[in-house]
């Protein structure tokens, strides 16, 4: 995390200008969560998610996996899962919507009972903060066809328990070759691999990538949201083949089992 750095880029991205290594941040998921999961066993699974909304890593957490670790390659992805959190802790509620009507007592009455417990934490408390000082209207921090999506977790009683436990985040990038080895039983991939269809390159990286982060076994959970290239995807599937075993989930979703 580089709290001056990251606040700039976030100014840029919120006056409409682009900036490498920097996008918009997805307000919540545009994904059927409640849908998707359904099937998969969480209940004591060491999770990797892609961070986005924050929408999967407190679903996840929600049916009972142990540990939820999550990446993005947008850093800015981590300042809106602290606010997310906050809204649950301090709120009672899923989303801080407020915020899309530049609704500045909301944001202002929510940071004041933030007490953090770490120098990341408190890092991120003086991001929305000096936001909050200049009125930046932080409408146009998030991308603008994810604010109809599903309430994701309209099924969690207690919805304190999803804003608790640590989280390891990784600045990661799948289309390129990452430093990183773990042993995860779940990773939550979105539809990432949508993206890189047309580059074999890229499938074989993303393929190598989750080899070496998954356990034996491991399930890597994806989605076709876009529909992009799909005269691709049994390209990808071939190249998968020799590590993983391809699971057609659901109408949207499928899954790659780890040989």
């Amino acid at each position: 995390m580089e709290l001056l750095k990251d606040y700039l880029a976030s100014r840029v991205i919120c006056d409409g200008k682009r900036l490498d290594g920097y996008t918009k941040v997805y307000f919540q998921t545009n994904e059927d969560l409640v849908h998707s999961y359904q099937n998969i066993d969480f209940q004591d699974k060491k999770v990797l998610s892609v961070l986005a909304s924050s929408d999967q890593v407190f679903m996840a957490r929600s049916l009972g996996a142990r540990e939820v670790d999550s990446f993005d390659k947008n850093p800015l992805s981590l300042y809106y899962y602290y606010l997310r959190s906050w809204t649950i802790t301090y709120m009672n509620q899923v989303y801080p919507t407020k915020i899309l009507d530049n609704d500045y007592h909301f944001l202002l009455e929510l940071l004041k009972q933030v007490k953090p417990n770490s120098e990341e934490e408190r890092e991120v408390l003086l991001f929305w903060r000096e936001h909050l000082r200049n009125r930046t209207d932080l409408s146009k921090l998030f991308f603008e066809d994810n604010r109809e999506g599903k309430i994701s977790f309209s099924n969690t009683d207690d919805l304190l328990s999803v804003a608790e436990g640590d989280m390891k985040f990784q600045g990661l990038n799948f289309f390129y070759p990452i430093d990183y080895y773990d042993s995860y039983d779940i990773i939550l991939f979105s539809n990432i691999i949508e993206w890189a269809r047309g580059s074999d390159d890229k499938i074989i990286c993303i393929r190598d990538n989750l080899d070496k982060l998954l356990g034996n076994n491991g399930i890597v959970l994806c989605s076709g949201l876009i529909n992009r290239y799909p005269e691709k995807i049994e390209r990808e599937r071939e190249i998968f083949d020799s590590n993983f075993q391809f699971i057609d989930y659901g109408n949207k979703e499928y899954v790659y089992q780890k040989r």
